[in-house]
């Protein structure tokens, strides 16, 4: 029987070199159905082996890689390969809590197969795989560890969380990894500054074996097919880039890509001892699929692009008859500055592993809970190798987070910060603006009323019926009465106006005087008193 799979599995690792098959494994890593594959190369050759079962697997992780060579095993949707990853975690020792993190099923699931919830799994890989075979946990697991999985889902869910185990044999790290939104559906959602993410875990192993675990991320818009397609393929890009390029047909096709080139297999010498090599091979493997730029380098111009947007909104918003909405503006700035610092703790997350890969923390410091660090060597972790060229490119790439995504970052809030006090400093203008408008017209008001006063008493005592006055009043006396009452008023509220400005400034002025005398005689008298003590 073991002859026999030894066999089937041996059959199964076709020459990735040929272009058929090449055309073949990518159309097969691309596909909703894809359970796993496991690729075994150096400078010369790689072989491919997609769709192991569980038993093929046990059979391979008992058998070493060739001499020289680099084992790349990746698993999708670990959750729904329980057995593969309890083999794996078995044979690179694994701590039990590791593996249960691993096959933690989505929260979703968990409750659909409890019949507590009759909706559609929320996730890419529900909407497309109907005929893939449900995760069925067991009552005991649902009823006792419901409220487990859902702490360890909702720390998940939060996008810099991130994870390091290290074992004798294996470095093993978990983190969210950012993928593009699809540009079909939402527009709103599609002018977002933070992508949505996916959760991996990468594992060097000190027999020069790479492994890969990609969960299932969950979808924003879990009903429509073509959204969760094209979400599924940019969840995977890095990873099939990677593949593609271990691949002579494939490495042809990205030369001309300066971002997602990435020259693994065709780095490695040949005039290098094997283990040399191999380890070389794993350890810029493990390097190239941490190095994922397919969702941050957007980020940048989504942001500036934003900010664009906000400024124009709120430079506009300065006329009387703008259409801007108060509400809008803040929470958009609001949303802006909150996705902002997400990223921020991101990238900061993502500078962290990094230390913690190239420089990780001496025994002593565990055992003393310190924080030191010591120089590191070859060895990472016990019997873990990574190259030199890998951690430099890791230092690189450390490098390149602080200089390009996080400074810009604390640029893109900073600006949005300068944003929000012009905004409120201009809605304060034009309150002040508006009083001072109010203002304006009540004095207006006040005026006109004054003004009138005295032609409306001089109108009603020409209105009074009182015979002896009637018959001497007539139109022309009237008028006559009202231009010099009129005249009068007009001075007098000129004149009155005017003085009650000077007095009003001759009170403050002697108010300020007198406070600033008393002030002086208090503060002698303090002092004199002190001489005196």
């Amino acid at each position: 029987m073991a002859s026999k799979l030894t066999d089937s599995l041996r059959d199964k690792f076709r020459d990735l070199d040929n272009n058929d098959v090449y055309t073949s494994v990518k159309a097969q890593a691309a596909s909703n159905q894809a359970r796993n594959f496991v690729v075994e190369f150096n400078h010369d050759e790689a072989r491919i082996a997609c769709g192991l079962s569980s038993d093929e697997f046990g059979v391979l992780l008992g058998l070493k890689a060739p001499e020289g060579m680099v084992r790349w095993i990746n698993i999708w949707s670990p959750s729904k390969q329980t057995s593969v990853v309890k083999q794996i975690g078995n044979r690179y020792g694994f701590s039990p809590r590791l593996q249960a993190l691993m096959v933690a099923p989505n929260l979703a699931s968990v409750l659909e197969v409890d019949n507590k919830q009759g909706s559609k799994q929320g996730d890419i890989e529900s909407v497309l795989m109907h005929d893939e075979p449900k995760v069925q946990p067991s009552t005991h697991t649902t009823e006792q560890s419901l409220e487990d999985i859902e702490i360890y889902q909702l720390v998940k869910e939060t996008v810099n969380y991130t994870s390091i185990d290290q074992g004798k044999e294996f470095l093993c790290i978990g983190a969210n990894w950012l993928h593009r939104r699809p540009s079909v559906g939402d527009t709103e959602k599609a002018q977002r500054v933070l992508p949505p993410w996916h959760w991996s875990w990468l594992t060097l192993c000190s027999d020069f074996v790479v492994i890969s675990f990609h969960e299932i991320p969950p979808t924003e818009q879990p009903g429509r097919e073509d959204w969760a397609r094209d979400e599924l393929q940019s969840m995977r890009s890095n990873t099939l880039s990677v593949l593609c390029q271990l691949s002579n047909h494939g490495i042809a096709d990205f030369t001309d890509r300066l971002v997602s080139f990435k020259r693994v297999r065709q780095a490695l010498s040949i005039t290098e001892p094997r283990s040399k090599a191999a380890c070389e091979g794993s350890s810029n493997l493990f390097y190239y699929l941490f190095e994922d730029y397919s969702a941050a380098m957007p980020v940048l111009k989504t942001s500036k692009l934003q900010l664009e947007h906000l400024s124009d909104q709120i430079f506009g918003s300065r006329g009387r008859r703008t259409k801007v909405g108060t509400e809008d503006v803040i929470r958009s700035l609001h949303t802006l500055r909150k996705e902002l610092r997400q990223l921020q703790h991101l990238f900061e997350s993502y500078r962290n592993l990094i230390r913690r890969i190239c420089w990780p923390r001496s025994a002593d410091a565990f055992r003393d809970g310190q924080h030191g660090y010591f120089e590191p060597s070859e060895n990472v972790s016990g019997e873990v190798n990574i190259s030199s060229s890998a951690r430099s490119r890791f230092e690189r790439l450390g490098d390149r987070l602080q200089l390009l995504m996080l400074n810009t970052i604390q640029e893109r809030l900073e600006e949005q910060k300068a944003l929000s006090d012009t905004y409120f400093s201009l809605t304060a203008q034009k309150d002040s603006q508006a009083t001072a408008r109010l203002s304006r017209s009540a004095t207006l008001l006040a005026k006109l009323s004054v003004f009138f006063l005295p032609i409306t008493f001089m109108t009603s005592y020409f209105s009074v019926e009182i015979p002896d006055l009637v018959e001497h009043y007539t139109p022309k006396m009237y008028w006559i009465c009202f231009a010099i009452i009129a005249g009068l008023s007009f001075i007098s509220l000129f004149f009155f106006g005017r003085m009650l400005e000077t007095v009003s400034d001759t009170l403050e002025g002697w108010a300020d005087s007198v406070s600033r005398r008393a002030r002086g005689l208090i503060g002698s008298n303090v002092h004199h008193d002190r001489d005196e003590q």
